[in-house]
């Protein structure tokens, strides 16, 4: 659809040149919600000041001039200043449905962040505690604009930093020497990371009546940091404990990575790069002897680089690890998808990038995302009010079994509550824009029917069981698009064949939810044309029907794909 519109846009821009003796902006198209509207719109309105004519005149014009030879077009009305385009349908259904059916799970490949080499930083968790909540929106964003800019031809590098050090590791430490010393995650029976995350709370519970245990957190921080044999001992065995924990929830979400970075394996790099900086004139040393930078000119704070003591703080290790990251993998730009609480932590990084010379950093971005809550308020991790991620996917998959059960469903013959469960968890929250912050509402999220994700792998569910009775009744699928004769055949199939130009849209704007609302709309689309088509009964039109349905269900499968949502066939 969207090369029959550009190539149409083409001529009636030449047109327009041609009338205005003068280069002009292209003229924009929509796609008209009211099929009478035309199957595509060119509104004229901003050219009536260049043309001094009105709408409805320049229009006309273009209409009159407009060579339609090869453009496939039926009809042409000219209503105000708009001018609405019917298709010949039958050359333009071919065309979209043979694509889908050549390119299958290819479809909505394009070129449009080709050449890009990419490092997306995402989830980054610390490793004394679980993956929660929020974390389930940084990995569904990070990994699904992965792989809409993969399929838009960039290279992208998935890449996870683990924080494994600082106070917040060294409190479960700490922790663990009091009150669980000869105990261990199989001893317990939890997994690694839910054990260190209750060793964290009893650590925050304890230091509210003994002052001391901070002091001992920090003590134990500049023992790790002098490279003690003992402590170095009991950090490695404990962060391995979380790390296998982590590792299990991504492996349950979908969520693969390319590599991964260890905080303790990088942090100094930056405390080097600090110096090197003041050595040349480009930050000053305080009065304390902190080593500071002047950030005014980017409107920004004077801001501490490295403390008195020596020691590092976030930017400082940013610093290092992004210069590390391009030394590596020679990426031309990065991605770091972080909550809009880091805002401004990221204007500093990118502007003292700036001024150490490192122009890449022109290409670096922050994709800020709207934090996750609950009901109840925000969660705290200190306090132990924190939804761990498998809890809540536990949750989730509970609740689909029972939303089946109430419905009268047979719970044996479904066998994927967890594949639902991770439907509903991650359309619910990719289908808001990523700044958007989200109330999340578990009865919601796994409701069968209106803007959910179970509603989306219901939808593939239909159209995989009328393939399967096609195939028990021996009807085998036609390419002759001559027997589609109904207007939603035609709808759906404008609708899918808009599909490449959403995934460069999403591209170019990094945002899933741009993929979400599509999809959506052609599970809507479907479920109507489910409903109101005989698509298996009508003999004479089944072939033809069953083929535009198996290229409905390639273009969801795609979109799914793209959000992380697995395929259910049988529900």
């Amino acid at each position: 659809m969207e090369q029959f519109a550009t190539k149409l846009q083409s001529a009636l821009g030449t047109i327009l040149e041609s009338l205005s003796k003068e280069s002009v902006p292209a003229i924009p198209y929509e796609y008209p919600e009211d099929p009478s509207r035309g199957d595509i719109a060119f509104p004229v309105f901003s050219y009536a000041r260049i043309l001094k004519q009105s709408p409805q005149i320049i229009a006309n014009r273009v209409v009159d001039e407009l060579d339609r030879e090869g453009l496939n077009i039926k009809k042409i009305d000219v209503i105000g200043g708009y001018i609405n385009v019917y298709f010949d349908r039958v050359p333009i259904l071919t065309a979209i449905l043979s694509r889908i059916a050549e390119e299958k799970a290819s479809y909505g490949k394009n070129n449009s962040r080709a050449g890009e080499k990419i490092v997306i930083e995402f989830s980054s968790p610390n490793t004394n505690k679980p993956l929660h909540l929020g974390h389930l929106r940084n990995n569904a964003i990070g990994e699904s604009v992965s792989r809409i800019l993969q399929l838009s031809g960039a290279n992208i590098q998935k890449v996870c930093l683990f924080n494994d050090r600082g106070t917040h590791v060294c409190k479960s430490m700490v922790a663990h020497q009091d009150v669980g010393a000869g105990s261990t995650p199989e001893s317990t029976g939890k997994r690694g990371d839910v054990y260190v995350g209750d060793l964290y709370v009893r650590f925050n519970e304890r230091a509210k009546s003994d002052k001391s245990y901070e002091q001992r957190a920090q003590a134990m921080l500049k023992r790790w940091e002098e490279g003690d044999a003992e402590i170095r001992s009991l950090w490695k065995t404990m962060r391995d404990w979380v790390v296998a924990g982590l590792m299990a929830t991504y492996e349950r979400c979908g969520i693969r990575f390319h590599s991964f970075e260890y905080e303790s394996d990088i942090y100094e790099r930056g405390r080097d790069i600090v110096k090197e900086g003041l050595q040349r004139g480009l930050f000053f040393a305080d009065e304390d002897g902190s080593i500071c930078v002047d950030l005014s000119e980017q409107g920004l704070d004077t801001k501490i680089l490295l403390r008195s003591d020596g020691t590092t703080l976030y930017v400082t290790q940013d610093l290092g690890t992004a210069i590390h990251r391009v030394d590596t993998y020679n990426c031309s730009s990065m991605i770091y998808v972080v909550a809009n609480e880091q805002e401004y932590h990221f204007k500093v990084l990118f502007a003292v990038l700036g001024m150490l010379g490192q122009d890449w950093s022109k290409h670096c971005r922050h994709l800020s995302y709207g934090m996750v809550n609950l009901p109840e308020g925000k969660m705290k991790s200190r306090e132990g009010t924190v939804v761990d991620a498998d809890a809540l996917i536990n949750k989730l998959r509970t609740a689909v079994v029972e939303a089946t059960q109430e419905k009268g469903g047979n719970t044996e013959r479904n066998s994927s509550p967890e594949e639902i469960a991770i439907g509903a968890l991650h359309y619910y929250l990719l289908w808001p824009n990523p700044e958007t912050e989200i109330l999340f509402d578990t009865e919601k999220s796994i409701s069968f029917s209106g803007n959910t994700g179970p509603y989306i792998q219901y939808t593939m569910t239909r159209i995989f069981s009328l393939l399967r009775k096609a195939e028990a009744q021996s009807i085998e699928i036609s390419e002759n698009i001559l027997g589609l004769t109904e207007d939603l055949e035609w709808r759906l199939s404008k609708l899918i064949g808009r599909f490449p130009q959403i995934v460069q849209q999403a591209a170019r704007k990094e945002n899933p939810s741009i993929v979400a609302h599509f999809m959506y709309e052609i599970a809507k689309t479907f479920t109507i044309y489910y409903h109101e088509v005989p698509i298996l009964s009508d003999t004479s039109h089944a072939g033809e029907r069953l083929y535009i349905t198996k290229m409905v269900g390639q273009t969801l499968q795609n979109c799914q794909e793209l959000l992380v949502i697995p395929i259910v066939k049988e529900m």
